[in-house]
């Protein structure tokens, strides 16, 4: 059942859910601002706290340290390199030859204009 949006219970449930996402906003800028406060001069120290707010990730292990290229895994910088190369080098033709040939020519999907 849902209530209409001039129900009593509807219109305090709303007044109640705009009290709490303000009081939430406020507590959460004082709480960055509080976070921030002994790092105001530090800035290396406040960035260190910035970055995961921004979704900058600071730890390189996520990055995968192993390849598979030429039908081995490596681990060797110049050789995952030369695999990356040698994939988009290729990648273009790769795709292109994989579509099947048509047998409607082009132009009968141009339309004309009459004069």
């Amino acid at each position: 059942m849902r209530l209409s949006s001039t129900h009593p219970s509807h219109v305090q449930y709303e007044t109640y859910k705009n009290v709490f996402n303000n009081t939430k906003k406020q507590a959460k800028e004082q709480y960055y601002k509080d976070t921030l406060h002994p790092y105001k001069s530090d800035i290396k120290n406040s960035w260190k706290i910035l970055k995961p707010l921004l979704g900058k990730h600071t730890n390189k292990s996520d990055i995968c340290k192993t390849f598979f290229v030429d039908g081995m895994n490596t681990s060797d910088p110049k050789n995952i390199a030369n695999g990356f190369c040698t994939y988009f080098a290729n990648v273009g033709s790769s795709l292109a030859n994989q579509i099947p040939q048509s047998t409607v020519s082009p132009q009968s999907h141009v339309e004309r204009e009459e004069n």
